[in-house]
């Protein structure tokens, strides 16, 4: 796992409460089965709490609601979590830019599911 990711499985663990993964290969697509799972809970059980979270880790509301209409064939929670790691993925490359000095990162394009 690169930095870009590990930065960016570190923060959708800490804002949706997912388990850490001790291995450090566990990759995004092991998060974002796990987001998509916490997420069919949100939206079934906690609607407001997931609002909130989408709120504060900045996910645009205007791009969730457009995302959700435009992908009705694919499962809400699985648009939501491409949403939300897309958005601490581009929070991760800001990071690292900053701390590099703003240097081009190689590792910043997100990979596309």
């Amino acid at each position: 796992m690169n930095e870009v990711e590990k930065i960016t499985a570190e923060l959708v663990q800490r804002h949706f409460d997912l388990p850490a993964e001790n291995d450090a290969a566990s990759s995004l697509e092991q998060i974002r089965a796990a987001l998509i799972e916490k997420l069919n809970f949100l939206l079934d059980h906690d609607l407001e709490k997931l609002l909130w979270i989408l709120y504060r880790i900045d996910v645009s509301e205007q791009k969730a609601k457009a995302a959700l209409a435009e992908k009705s064939d694919q499962p809400p929670a699985e648009v939501l979590a491409d949403l939300i790691i897309q958005r601490q993925w581009q929070k991760a490359v800001t990071r690292l830019n900053y701390r590099s000095g703003m240097k081009e990162n190689d590792d910043d394009s997100f990979p596309e599911h």
